[in-house]
């Protein structure tokens, strides 16, 4: 993304969703919040709601990535 002129930061952050969006977000501005998951039948996040209630918690918008499984890669 950096190399299309889009700045960006990344971070991996605690394991309980919450957490880490709250971490992040003390330490920079965020214009967004991204939540990657797995597929949907794989994703306790998704079935947690989470990126619906990430919006309405933290008042930023939220984009949704979902993860592509490789049948070469170990899940």
């Amino acid at each position: 993304m950096a190399a299309h002129g889009i700045p960006l930061t990344v971070e991996i952050g605690d394991a309980v969703s919450w957490l880490a969006i709250d971490d992040a977000l003390a330490r920079f501005r965020a214009d967004e919040i991204v939540v990657a998951t797995l597929p949907a039948h794989r994703s306790h996040r998704l079935e947690r709601d989470l990126v619906n209630l990430a919006g309405h918690r933290f008042g930023l918008p939220v984009d949704h990535v979902t993860a592509v499984h490789d049948a070469g890669c170990a899940a």
